[in-house]
């Protein structure tokens, strides 16, 4: 059996990988806490299934998880994010589980004994806490490249224009073309760029 840790913080990633080596003693475990090295370790080895973080440098990322489901390997999702907007992203990839870190490590496990039966499963933090999470179906994921992120994000920071252009080492006019297709692939105002952002990087 061959599994992928994907875990920005290096204590949860041994943590994850204890729990592993008790539930699979002969498995091959690799640990990953970059992005671009756990894309390419997915590419050119095949799991049994891999266990994903969403939260990378401050910034909630699904290239991990919809790599794996592109591929079909199963994955299982622990996070300490709990929106439903992430939740149901997880679902619609078809994850095995999402499993919340501010809950219970026997969901955890269960998650990782009984990966390869489970569909759509979410731990009983989740399932505690829905009533009291808004789900907001009208709050789309914005298609941002990496460059369109940064810019957004200084944005929504308080930095002028002439400052990101600044920051980004690039022309002002540049910055507005960048901003102009934001809006146009979109299909949204500023004001609504920003409610968008935050509602999917704000936890």
């Amino acid at each position: 059996m061959k599994i992928l840790l994907f875990e920005d913080q290096t204590p949860t990633l041994h943590f994850l990988e204890q729990f592993c080596i008790e539930i699979y003693p002969l498995a091959k475990i690799t640990l990953c806490s970059n992005q671009e090295i756990a894309m390419k370790h997915l590419q050119n080895h095949l799991f049994d299934f891999i266990v994903a973080d969403l939260d990378f440098n401050g910034d909630k990322r699904f290239a991990i998880v919809e790599l794996a489901m592109e591929l079909q390997i199963p994955c299982i999702v622990y996070s300490a994010y709990y929106k439903p907007v992430f939740v149901r992203k997880a679902i619609a990839l078809l994850v095995k589980a999402y499993i919340c870190k501010l809950g219970k490590i026997e969901d955890l496990k269960f998650a990782l004994k009984n990966y390869s039966s489970l569909t759509a499963y979410t731990c009983s933090f989740i399932e505690q806490h829905k009533e009291n999470l808004t789900l907001n179906l009208d709050v789309k994921e914005l298609i941002l490249s990496p460059s369109e992120h940064k810019i957004l994000k200084l944005l929504i920071e308080g930095f002028d224009r002439k400052e990101i252009a600044m920051k980004m080492k690039i022309k002002q006019a540049t910055l507005n073309g960048y901003i102009k297709v934001i809006k146009l692939k979109n299909k949204l105002n500023l004001p609504e760029l920003v409610k968008h952002f935050v509602y999917w990087n704000a936890q």
